[in-house]
């Protein structure tokens, strides 16, 4: 799954996440960031939109749920730089189970 490559990538280097809450505090950077965070919802949603198409994912409004997904991981990379004990790739297969029982069709 991709995102536990993401979440493994970012955890195993707290200086990204502590460099991203700095950025964060500058006008500039924050412009930046919001323009990256737009084309990876952006690239999500595409992703969703597919998966509606084909039957996989039940109808959602894919630029809703893109932002959803982001936040549950942001959420978990938080915690484990809050918390050196969280490991979220620990909590990502619970984590999954229940998006994706969330985000399949009614058959």
């Amino acid at each position: 799954v991709q995102a536990e490559i993401v979440l493994d990538a970012l955890v195993g280097d707290r200086t990204l996440v502590e460099m991203w809450t700095e950025f964060l505090k500058h006008p500039l950077a924050r412009e930046r960031f919001a323009a990256i965070y737009e084309r990876s919802r952006q690239r999500l949603a595409e992703t969703l939109e597919r998966g509606i198409a084909r039957g996989e994912i039940a109808p959602c409004e894919p630029r809703h749920a893109a932002a959803m997904l982001t936040a549950v991981i942001e959420g978990l990379l938080l915690q484990a730089l809050a918390d050196p004990c969280f490991d979220p790739l620990d909590a990502w297969p619970t984590t999954w189970q229940i998006l994706s029982a969330g985000m399949a069709p009614d058959v």
